[in-house]
């Protein structure tokens, strides 16, 4: 984990190590969550608009959330906390694309927060 220390939050950075393969069956099933209704692409089926936020049950998504909970554990230990103490669980999960507005909301029910970033652009992907 990369730490970076921003008073008075602590934010980790991990890379994830099988995000080739993730990334391609990312594309396959991109699609069964976006719709194109005329003009730009949104995202259906979950996310905070539509009140569907449980990507995380999806099959094909396991790894990445699996590497999510690996790294709020070791985001809780480096904190010098026993992770085994707590229970984790995922509340909530959607996807965002490109181009699309993330409306206003609120993380007040989790404690940590995960972000994946499925494309970076060339020339940005350097550290947090």
């Amino acid at each position: 984990m990369i730490k970076h220390e921003i008073f008075p939050t602590l934010y980790g950075e991990w890379k994830f190590p099988d995000h080739q393969i993730f990334k391609e069956q990312f594309k396959k099933t991109i699609f069964d969550y976006i719709k194109n209704n005329g003009t730009t692409p949104s995202v259906i089926g979950v996310g905070e608009n539509t009140k569907h936020v449980s990507l995380h049950t999806v099959d094909s998504y396991s790894p990445i959330f699996r590497f999510a909970s690996d790294c709020a554990r070791e985001y809780i230990r480096s904190m010098n906390v026993d992770d085994q103490l707590y229970d984790l669980f995922l509340v909530k999960s959607w996807l965002s694309v490109s181009g699309t507005k993330s409306n206003i909301h609120s993380h007040g029910d989790a404690h940590v927060v995960f972000t994946y970033y499925i494309n970076i652009p060339k020339g940005m992907d350097r550290p947090l």
